[in-house]
Order: C-alpha cells, then sequence, then structure tokens
C-alpha cells in the first residue's frame, strides 16, 4: 500500500458517526505528523474500515486476535487517547 497524502487521511477521519469523528480528527492532528511511515499505513488501512467496524472496535474495544500486531497496537494507541478525550471533557 501506498502512503496517502496527509489531506487524503484527514479527510478519511471524517466519518458517519460524530463519535468517530472526534476521535479520529483529534488522533489525527495530534499524531499523524509524528508517526512512523509504517504506523501511518496501519492507520490508513483502519480508515477503510466501516463505521461499524471502527466503533466495535475503538468504543465497545472488540478485539480480533486475526488482526496483524501493527493494527492491535495502533486500535491499542487509538482506544487509549479515545478514553483520555472522554476523561478531559469530563473534567
Amino acid at each position: 500500500m501506498k502512503l496517502w497524502h496527509a489531506e487524503l487521511v484527514a479527510w478519511r477521519c471524517r466519518r458517519g458517526l460524530k463519535e468517530l469523528d472526534i476521535i479520529l480528527q483529534a488522533f489525527f492532528q495530534q499524531h499523524y505528523s509524528d508517526m512512523p511511515d509504517e504506523q501511518k499505513l496501519t492507520l490508513q488501512s483502519i480508515l477503510l474500515w466501516t463505521d461499524p467496524e471502527l466503533m466495535d472496535a475503538l468504543l465497545y474495544q472488540h478485539t480480533n486476535p486475526d488482526l496483524a500486531m501493527p493494527v492491535q497496537q495502533l486500535l491499542t494507541q487509538l482506544r487509549i487517547f479515545a478514553k483520555s478525550l472522554i476523561h478531559y471533557s469530563a473534567v
């Protein structure tokens, strides 16, 4: 897979569900420029998932042991980030 332009990644972070928009757009803004290319490619592959798949993985924390380790690691990072957003907004 070839790296997308950052603008396309930012666009793909816009989803049909507000919860995903908030998490993915904030994650992109805070972390994307510092991510290594391998992790950017992993994020690209996750952004190809459907909204229900992303909701299950990020908000409901359903795990699939068949996912590649880089995908599992980035999902964990995204979950931690999402929890920090929730904690921050509750303060």
